[in-house]
This record gives structure tokens, C-alpha cells and sequence, in this order.
């Protein structure tokens, strides 16, 4: 509510007429807390809700000649500093405009050659209803959404005779114990990708206790926190698991694990396993 008033406040919008703001608060669940806001400020807010957003005159976004007056504007397709540098591993020059690369370990052995003999991708991806990792500690969101599970196309459920709710070990070339989860049947992965949400699987964020002198003294919520010198332990904070048990280290340079060899950031989509049936 409070978000949507700055919004309104900073494009100026109007206040809403009186039959606009009637069907606001007679139509959405919203409204039972206008009361937080001014009159002003609910009446700014109506506007905005009635309308699903704040949209400009279409000459004040565009010009004459169409471009977006608050886009980039240039947009450079070839970069001198990337197409004149080099792999600093590989001594491999660098192309300054787009390719393709295929995922690598950091010197140039083909990830799906080294590890042919694990047959799926692993991908990692963040709920709608969670952020990042933290939303662990929010007993609401596990109600909303306790999303355990490892996506699996149709197609290699089928042929791996596997069903919702089997349980399954992953196995990767750098995890030859594996990690077990169950699975979750769906078409929302293609065939040859499995997937798992990035929210679960801690073994921090209270699913182990961590010693602290006089915890139950000096942390917020006392004796219901902690016991003596330790942190007191939610079982639900461990809940499901991680890929990043899984995820692919590279023997050849200290076990790191795979990175974008451009920008330097980590790869997480390179990792490949392989899934048995328990």
C-alpha cells in the first residue's frame, strides 16, 4: 500500500474521482486497509489500482521518430576491450561480439565431454513466492509454498520409471554420494534438465545450533532462542536440500567451482548428474 502511494506521489498523479474510489474499496481485498494511508494518499493510490499502473502520454515516452526517450542510446554489438583481450587461463583470444560458448571447466575441456556419463543438467531456479535464500525463517512461506521437490520432464520420468513423490539419489563428478530428494513430474522442465529451488536444503539459519557466549542472554528473543551458550535448533530450517551439495568443482584448479569465464561469474546451470531411483 505504501509502495503504490510513492509511486502515485512521484508521477503526480490526480486524486481519483468518487465513483472510482467507491469501486476500489468495494472490489478490492486491499481496501480493508486504506486506513493506513491519508485520505489524500488513498485516493492517489485508488487511481493507480484502477488503472493497473501509472502510463505516460505516449509523446513524453517516445520521440518524433519513435525511439524510447529513456532508453539506451546506443546499443554497441562489438566491444574493442573484450575482442582484444584473452582467456587468462586458456591465453584463448576473446570474441568482441556475441557466440555461442559451451560450458567448460576453467582450462577448456568440454563440460559435456568430461562428464558424458552423467546425462542430465541440473538447473537451479527462485520461486515467485520466496527470495533468495532466506525466506527459510518465514513459517508462512513454507505454508504458501513447501516446494521440496526435483522438476523432471515426463519424457525421462518415464523412461526412468519414476512417478511424484519417488525418492531419488543425484549424483555429479565432484558428489559420488549424491543427495536424495523426491521428485516432482512436470513440463515446466524440457527433457534432459532437471531442476530444484534454490530456497532449501541450509544447514545455517537456525537448522544448527551455534555457539555464542551467553546466547540466552545476549540475542533477541532470550531463552526462546537459545539454551546456555548455544543456539536453540528449528528442524524446518533444514528442510529439502541444495544443489550447491552437487554443484561441479573443477580438480584441475584447487575443486572451485565452474564460472562464466567472461564476466567471472558462477555457472550455475553447467553442473550434469545423473539420477537413481531408490
Amino acid at each position: 500500500m505504501r509502495g503504490i502511494s510513492n509511486l502515485a506521489y512521484n508521477s503526480k498523479v490526480k486524486r481519483a474521482p468518487k465513483e472510482e474510489v467507491k469501486f476500489v474499496e468495494e472490489n478490492y481485498p486491499v481496501a480493508k486497509h486504506k486506513g493506513i494511508l491519508p485520505r489524500e494518499e488513498w485516493e492517489r493510490v485508488c487511481t493507480v489500482l484502477v488503472r493497473g499502473g501509472v502510463f505516460r502520454p505516449v509523446d513524453s515516452v517516445f520521440d518524433e521518430k519513435g525511439n524510447f526517450k529513456f532508453g539506451i542510446p546506443k546499443v554497441c554489438i562489438w566491444n574493442e576491450k573484450l575482442g582484444t583481450s584473452r582467456n587468462s587461463l586458456t591465453g584463448e583470444r576473446l570474441w568482441g561480439t556475441l557466440r555461442y560458448y559451451r560450458a567448460t571447466t576453467y582450462f577448456g575441456k568440454p563440460v559435456e565431454e568430461v562428464d558424458r556419463d552423467y546425462p542430465f543438467h541440473v538447473i537451479t531456479y527462485k520461486s515467485a513466492l520466496h527470495t533468495q535464500s532466506r525466506t527459510i525463517v518465514y513459517n508462512q512461506a513454507l505454508v504458501y509454498e513447501p516446494d521440496f521437490e526435483l522438476k523432471v520432464n515426463p519424457e525421462d520420468a518415464e523412461r526412468l520409471s519414476l512417478k511424484d513423490g519417488d525418492r531419488v539419489r543425484v549424483y555429479s563428478p565432484s558428489n559420488p554420494e549424491g543427495v536424495v530428494t523426491r521428485v516432482k513430474v512436470t513440463n515446466l522442465v524440457r527433457p534432459g534438465v532437471v531442476a530444484y529451488s534454490h530456497h532449501f536444503g541450509h544447514w545455517q539459519h537456525g537448522a544448527s545450533p551455534v555457539y555464542i557466549e551467553r546466547a540466552a542472554s545476549v540475542l533477541l528473543g532470550g531463552e526462546k532462542v537459545a539454551e546456555g551458550n548455544w543456539t536453540k535448533v528449528d528442524p524446518r530450517r533444514g528442510v529439502g536440500v541444495t544443489m550447491n551439495r552437487i554443484t561441479r568443482l573443477d580438480p584441475e584448479l584447487f575443486n572451485l567451482p565452474l564460472v562464466e569465464p567472461i564476466a567471472g561469474i558462477p555457472d550455475f546451470s553447467s553442473t550434469r548428474v545423473r539420477i537413481e531411483k531408490i
